[in-house]
């Protein structure tokens, strides 16, 4: 157990990520709103962008550099295509995670200190300082810790409920499949959104590759062997496998105790958070209360600190690449990948610019949140929507960018099987239809 726990990291990560927005909220909203209409719409997703994760897991342990890295070797224009995608996408994506987690949070303080008044704003500080002060002083190692934690009693309990429901059936004798006509674009809006961070966006696939190279690197600091390709590959299916089936479970749980009901989510983050904590309530018993919230809580801390994380790391590893000034590929005898692997020492990331760049995007990215909100507050579901919207539509993209990255960057021998690799071109095609298909419906 201790060994296989070991290898644990970069795909629990991964899931972490995940779980939050897309599943607590969105697969919930689907269930609730659609019943189990959208089921394979979710299946689709996480089937069809799976290559592109794996891409992620699988390039960083051949190379022993990030996908960043690649972007940057194809040419110029690439790799600042990734930074304008993510520097368009960074702040709606946190503000919307900061908004769900304030709102656990909110939830908790008033069941724990009932007479204690505090505003929203305040608890948004909260939530926003414990990522900061964590990876500031934590580091991966205890990221690595932590996450797996947290998704433990995730899991338990939301297998648990997912049991549970299915024993008791659905609190309506309505049909759970109504039909779900896409000429309508309200619904059209909310199924681009609900596959858009199903698992979660594809851009975010980048992380899987600066995960993976920490999981490493930890690894040789503790002495341990390093993890071949194939064990690499197999803990991140694992835990993308498992992202999947929670994905599941959320739309069960929402059809079963609210679809039918009348009753709708609020748009409110904290009002929200409340509904989601209920549901679970309903279903294992009021006792469960404070059990399922701090679960709520500690997933979407998990997620707020793992995206963090992810964009922080990201820029920092940006940052690199232009410092070293890297020449094309066609220009020069050393390839970027070539150059990184002279440069990945254990003392490149204390190194102060680096580290400064590190800490930086964390306090933008947290002035940034605050703007969203104010702008945003009021309309939580709208956010939402927008925001994992935006990420579907920058999907092709990112997904043909690490196509092209497999295919061309790394020995035929490591490369993935025929069938991922026919899977990896379904799947761009299928992001790419149904991208213009919302463009057509919400623009033409």
């Amino acid at each position: 157990m201790n060994q296989f726990l070991s290898k644990l990291g970069p795909g629990i990560l991964f899931a972490s990520t995940a779980i939050g927005v897309s599943h607590l909220v969105q697969s919930t909203r689907a269930g609730a709103d659609y019943g189990l209409t959208l089921i394979a719409a979710i299946l689709l997703a996480n089937l069809f962008k799976f290559p592109f994760f794996d891409a992620g897991s699988r390039y960083a342990r051949v190379t022993g550099t990030t996908l960043i890295d690649g972007y940057r070797s194809m040419g110029r224009w690439v790799f600042w295509l990734y930074i304008a995608i993510t520097v368009a996408t960074m702040f709606f994506v946190m503000s919307a995670i900061t908004m769900v987690t304030a709102g656990f949070l909110g939830n908790l303080f008033q069941f724990i200190l009932p007479n204690w008044s505090i505003s929203s704003n305040q608890i948004i500080i909260g939530v926003l300082c414990v990522p900061m002060v964590f990876l500031t002083f934590g580091g991966y190692v205890a990221l690595d810790k932590a996450i797996k934690v947290i998704a433990f009693v995730l899991l338990s309990t939301t297998v648990i409920s997912f049991i549970l429901v299915l024993y008791h059936g659905p609190n309506t004798e309505a049909s759970l499949f109504p039909d779900f006509p896409l000429q309508d674009e309200g619904k059209v809006l909310f199924l681009i959104g609900l596959m858009g961070w199903m698992p979660t966006a594809v851009d975010m696939s980048s992380w899987n590759s600066l995960w993976t190279l920490d999981k490493m690197k930890a690894r040789k600091e503790q002495g341990l062997s390093p993890l071949s390709l194939k064990e690499v590959i197999t803990e991140f299916r694992f835990s993308y496998w498992i992202s999947a089936f929670l994905s599941i479970c959320f739309v069960v749980l929402g059809a079963y105790v609210m679809y039918g009901s009348g009753v709708n989510f609020a748009d409110s983050g904290a009002k929200f958070s409340g509904q989601v904590v209920e549901l679970y309530t309903s279903v294992l018993g009021d006792w469960t209360w404070v059990i399922i919230a701090l679960s709520g809580f500690s997933i979407m801390m998990g997620t707020t600190i793992g995206v963090m994380d992810g964009y922080a790391r990201a820029f920092k590893t940006c940052r690199r690449i232009v410092l070293l000034g890297y020449h094309d590929a066609s220009k020069t005898n050393n390839t970027a990948i070539d150059i990184q692997k002279d440069l990945m020492t254990n003392e490149e990331d204390k190194h102060p610019t680096l580290l400064w760049t590190y800490r930086g995007i964390l306090y933008i990215l947290s002035l940034g949140v605050f703007v969203v909100v104010y702008r945003f507050g009021d309309s939580f579901k709208q956010l939402i929507d927008f925001t994992t919207g935006t990420s579907f539509l920058v999907a092709p993209v990112v997904a043909f960018m690490n196509i092209i990255l497999i295919e061309k960057h790394i020995p035929e021998e490591s490369q993935p099987s025929r069938a991922v690799k026919v899977l990896s071109y379904a799947g761009f095609f299928f992001l790419l239809g149904f991208a213009i298909y919302f463009v057509s419906i919400k623009f033409i």
